[in-house]
């Protein structure tokens, strides 16, 4: 494939309104009675007499966007070294509208930098091929924080791009290195995916939902429901994004090709009868089991995490959202059970004894540890801290299990009371 979408970015280190009037500049980013000319369609020609200049800011004016910037460093006093980033985006002639290249732009400029920095996006329409330009402050109106040019966000603003132009039907190149450094700028992009926080935590509540879900319809109801907004861009590609953040995450590009719609159906079928090992090597009876046990247990059949029975009534969101503590809840049940813990007594009983001999461990561990013959104690030492490190968690299973028990009795009841109401319609 070619590359026709090309990007870049340089240091600016004087005259940042030099560069601003550069790019902002009506004759480069407004159309010509030339252009209209050229076009046949009278819709096309009134449209561009309407739009006429292709110049926008993200999180500024662009009429007074550096006195915004300037204002922005003065603030944080952040006044020398470098002032801002100038980017460009290429598109091949012919390849791409002007209304198309300056939306790709700007989505571009507000995924890239736009939870955290002043940018003016102009496209350019005076050369044989359309191309955007990008004005990127160096300071971040929100923390005061600068921004780096490494080959980390170099490797994002062309994984970005590319995402763009594929979603917009143009070709992008399917080889990563750099011609003269032979550098795979894929690479560093998987480096910060793998890196960043918010990658990760969408990565884990993705494949939670995936598990937890019946059909793709509830797939969706249940990112919904852990704050994610979903975008499509295509037919068979989504990104979502988090209401705490700006920036889209496109599935499929940054966690791999199981990240397709058609894959996460795929996934959605085949997670249904494979839910919880626990649940599905042990022929738990729910109706059985009373108490605290019962409890989970039954909110866990409720959850799907062992039945192979499709649920008759809707589950309530309430339940739904626990989607994300879906791990938590199952080793807080096993203990439960294992254990024949049905009361609140008995939980209390079973920490207290747990806290007892956790001291006595750490006791014992302690005056190994202070023996000058440590060397030959090793091994002792190694199998008391793999002793401590599982009484630590049963006794935070716990505490977990005295706060949450309330809030799974009321989730319960609020579908119980759901489940009636199914009832008396039918009847």
């Amino acid at each position: 494939m070619r590359n026709i979408a090309t990007t870049g970015i340089w240091k600016v280190t004087t005259r940042l309104d030099n560069v601003l009037a550069y790019i902002i500049d009506s004759k480069k980013t407004s159309v010509t009675d030339e252009m209209v000319h050229q076009l046949h369609s009278v819709d096309k020609m009134n449209d561009l007499r309407e739009t006429n200049c292709y110049v926008t800011g993200i999180n500024c004016n662009p009429e007074i966007a550096y006195e915004e910037m300037m204002m922005t460093k003065q603030q944080f006093n952040k006044n020398s070294g470098i002032l801002g980033f100038h980017a460009f985006q290429s598109f091949e002639k012919n390849e791409v509208s002007a209304e198309q290249a300056h939306e790709i732009g700007v989505k571009l400029a507000k995924e890239m930098w736009g939870d955290r920095f002043e940018v003016v996006v102009s496209t350019h329409l005076n050369t044989n091929h359309y191309h955007n330009h990008f004005l990127i402050n160096s300071v971040s109106f929100v923390d005061g924080k600068k921004y780096y040019d490494n080959r980390v966000n170099y490797a994002r603003i062309r994984e970005l791009s590319d995402s763009l132009c594929e979603e917009y039907n143009l070709s992008v190149l399917k080889e990563k290195k750099c011609k003269r450094s032979n550098i795979n700028y894929r690479n560093y992009y998987n480096k910060y995916v793998n890196s960043n926080n918010y990658y990760s935590v969408a990565k884990e509540d993705v494949d939670r939902a995936i598990v937890l879900s019946n059909s793709y319809q509830e797939f969706e109801s249940l990112m919904r429901i852990m704050n994610y907004d979903i975008i499509y861009r295509n037919t068979d590609t989504i990104s979502i994004r988090h209401k705490d953040f700006n920036k889209n995450i496109r599935l499929s590009r940054s966690f791999g090709k199981d990240y397709t719609i058609s894959k996460i159906k795929e996934r959605i079928k085949l997670e249904h009868d494979t839910k919880i090992s626990f649940f599905k090597e042990r022929k738990f009876n729910y109706k059985k089991c009373k108490g605290l046990a019962g409890i989970y247990l039954y909110y866990c059949y409720l959850l799907g995490m062992f039945s192979n029975k499709r649920r008759v009534y809707k589950v309530p969101y309430s339940l739904r959202a626990d989607v994300k503590g879906m791990d938590s809840i199952s080793k807080q049940t096993e203990l439960l059970v294992s254990n024949n813990i049905e009361t609140y007594e008995q939980l209390f009983s079973f920490r207290k004894d747990k806290v007892t001999q956790l001291n006595s461990l750490l006791t014992e561990r302690t005056k190994l540890k202070s023996n000058k013959l440590v060397g030959t104690n090793e091994d002792k030492i190694a199998f008391l801290s793999l002793q401590i490190k599982t009484l630590r968690n049963d006794i935070k299973l716990c505490d977990k299990i005295e706060d949450r028990s309330i809030q799974i009795k009321s989730n319960i009841e609020e579908y119980e009371n759901g489940k009636e109401v199914v009832k008396n319609a039918i009847r």
